[in-house]
């Protein structure tokens, strides 16, 4: 073999490409931004992406004279002033090295979405990730956030890129969180084999390379993807791993509770174990959409368990908070809860308002799924029948079910 080849084999492997832009977008990708931003904040933030692309194609030596100040009317959006500023200062710089220009960017894109603007947060994570383009975290972030905007093709371009950079730079944090983000894509695309394979690299990873939080965090991820993909015994044994990782104080103890708990009541109908779960979890949920989740769940819960006390305070409560609060996302979902618990206690002229608000809610803001299940619940009130889960105390039997429900419940209590 002759050197060259020998040192070939050595040479740490090119990352795949990755997509810049989504199916949705148009040929400017970058255009998306004025759909968040209009006016002279959206031509700014606009023109920085497109500059800091060009800037990373042309060579240091000739970037002082491609680059000018923005124009005075190209006004910054407010909290972002500072970094845009600098940003442009150093594009101008031929000395400024890509380190600095892709945190400049990676700033502006947790500014945006810490306001809610997801594809500028992507646009702008996209272009840390093209300036500094072997940081496995820019390329994690640009598919984290591509995710979460649904942009599944971009998503997995960049997830996949991210674990080669992470592997190939022995940084295993993020390869191994790049892992579980392609694991949750192929969860959310509902491609669960596919999804389990990943949590378990996930898993793995975590392990060999020391990273309990992430080892938890998988363990999670696998209770979920276990449940969903119809093996319930599996979601319980990884729930319980998940705890014992992590821990009774952990930060993450609530979501962990309130997944396991979702799953019991609605695949199994075990109303009574789940009923005390929902209810620590108010100590521990305050935003007004989260904590108007946990209530339906009580409602749903109380009704299955016959605790009419229980429901009547939780729908009460629920109906206070439907009531004044004026953003509506969420809200039909909560009524097929509400809907659900008054169905199990035959209180069908609660049931029907609930189901006909869950359904008018729904076709108003084109919530498909949610439409659908309120107009199937409707239809059964209607014809006054059963829930698909009979009113019990119990649900399905399942003793290490019962025992980590217990264990979640005395977790969830102050000490």
């Amino acid at each position: 073999m002759e050197p060259s080849a020998k040192r070939d084999r050595h040479r740490p492997p090119l990352a795949p490409p990755a997509l810049l832009r989504a199916e949705d977008e148009p040929i400017l990708a970058s255009t998306v931004i004025f759909e968040e931003y209009a006016a002279a904040g959206g031509f700014l933030l606009w023109r920085t992406v497109e500059d800091v692309l060009l800037w990373a194609a042309v060579q240091p030596s000739m970037r002082s004279a491609l680059f000018s100040d923005p124009p005075p009317e190209a006004r910054s959006p407010r909290g972002v002033e500072l970094p845009l500023h600098v940003l442009h200062r150093k594009l101008r710089d031929e000395h400024a090295d890509a380190e600095t220009v892709s945190q400049l960017c990676t700033q502006i894109s947790e500014w945006a979405e810490s306001n809610g603007s997801i594809r500028t947060a992507i646009h702008f994570a996209q272009a840390a990730a093209v300036a500094s383009p072997t940081a496995a975290e820019n390329a994690y972030r640009t598919g984290r956030l591509s995710r979460m905007n649904a942009q599944h093709a971009r998503a997995e371009s960049w997830f996949r890129r991210a674990i080669v950079l992470g592997r190939s730079a022995s940084d295993w944090t993020t390869y191994t969180r790049a892992l579980s983000g392609l694991g949750n894509l192929y969860r959310q695309k509902g491609d669960y084999p596919a999804a389990k394979h990943f949590h378990s690299k996930t898993l793995r990873a975590a392990r060999e390379h020391g990273l309990p939080e992430l080892r938890g965090d998988a363990l999670h991820d696998l209770s979920i993807v276990s449940y969903e993909s119809g093996d319930p015994h599996a979601g319980t044994a990884y729930g319980r791993q998940a705890y014992t990782v992590r821990g009774r104080h952990h930060p993450k103890l609530p979501a962990l509770a309130n997944d396991l708990a979702l799953f019991w009541m609605i695949y199994e109908g075990a109303f009574s174990r789940v009923l005390p779960i929902f209810q620590e979890l108010l100590r521990y949920v305050w935003e007004p959409m989260p904590r108007l989740f946990v209530l339906a769940n009580i409602c749903r819960s109380a009704g299955g368990s016959g605790a009419r006390d229980v429901f009547d305070k939780a729908w009460g409560e629920v109906w206070e908070m439907l009531t004044l609060t004026g953003n509506r996302q969420g809200h039909a979902a909560a009524f097929v809860e509400l809907a659900h618990g008054a169905m199990m206690l035959r209180r069908w002229r609660q049931a029907a308002a609930a189901a006909e608000r869950a359904l008018a809610i729904a076709t108003e803001r084109h919530e498909c799924a949610v439409q659908r299940a309120a107009a199937a619940l409707l239809q059964a009130i209607r014809n006054e029948a059963r829930a698909s889960v009979s009113v019990s105390s119990s649900g399905v039997a399942g003793r290490a079910e019962d025992e980590l429900a217990e264990t979640l419940v005395a977790a969830l209590r102050p000490h």
